[in-house]
């Protein structure tokens, strides 16, 4: 079975780090070499579910606020 590698360094040893990158409205978890810190790749986080569920909510609020309104 192959081994992974850093195409950077040629290291063997990874890590999972959490960055935020410039302009970023939220962080992103990255796979990095633990020697050079070169990104391998990055993970989708549990936010981006977080952020679904809560336009979810505004949608619904939204939607609440236009049936008041039409009731006038």
């Amino acid at each position: 079975m192959a081994t992974s590698k850093c195409g950077h360094c040629g290291g063997h040893d990874f890590e999972l780090k959490t960055i935020m990158p410039a302009g970023a409205a939220h962080p992103v978890e990255v796979v990095q070499c633990s020697a050079c810190g070169a990104v391998m790749g990055t993970l989708q986080t549990a936010e981006i579910g977080e952020v679904h569920a809560l336009a979810g909510r505004i949608d619904a609020g939204l939607r609440a606020v236009v049936e008041a309104l039409n009731r006038r």
